[in-house]
């Protein structure tokens, strides 16, 4: 759901806090699709040779690092336009180690016979935790404004 946060997150930072335009927002969406075009078939062969688990563990803690840091970087006043380049591209290649790695890791422990529902309740794990992300994202800075007084302290 992270992932799914930072989807909405970071255009949002990058539009309204360094007023960037379409064209910055489309460089964002490129460089966290990059590493899946250009190593996307060595980072499965990469992953063959790992454990599955911890390349998945692995790179979920990678993303959780880059989002603290680069939630940490915000809050300290240096947000800028190559840190959030820097975060997409580097966000896209741990999920693309951890795509590659599920990928692997479920037929290596399901039996074949309940493959297809394994998957189909992945798919829709995954599914309800992109669609809960950027919602969620959504509502957070108005959760994060203060309540507007109740109608019976105005004066």
């Amino acid at each position: 759901m992270g992932v799914g946060l930072a989807v909405i997150a970071l255009p949002t930072m990058l539009v309204e806090d360094l007023g960037g335009g379409a064209a910055e927002v489309g460089w964002l969406a490129a460089a966290r699709w990059l590493p899946y075009v250009v190593l996307g078939l060595v980072a499965g062969a990469l992953v063959e040779g790992w454990r599955r688990r911890t390349a998945m563990l692995m790179s979920d803690l990678v993303r959780a690092a880059i989002l603290g840091a680069l939630a940490a970087a915000w809050l300290l006043g240096g947000g800028e336009l190559w840190a959030l380049l820097l975060a997409a591209l580097a966000l896209g290649a741990a999920s693309l180690v951890n795509d590659a790695a599920s990928q692997a890791f479920v037929p290596r422990r399901v039996p074949r016979p309940l493959l297809l529902a394994a998957h189909q309740r992945l798919d829709l794990g995954a599914n309800a935790a992109q669609s809960a992300g950027p919602a969620a994202a959504e509502r957070l800075p108005a959760a994060a404004e203060p309540a507007e007084a109740p109608r019976w302290t105005r004066s």
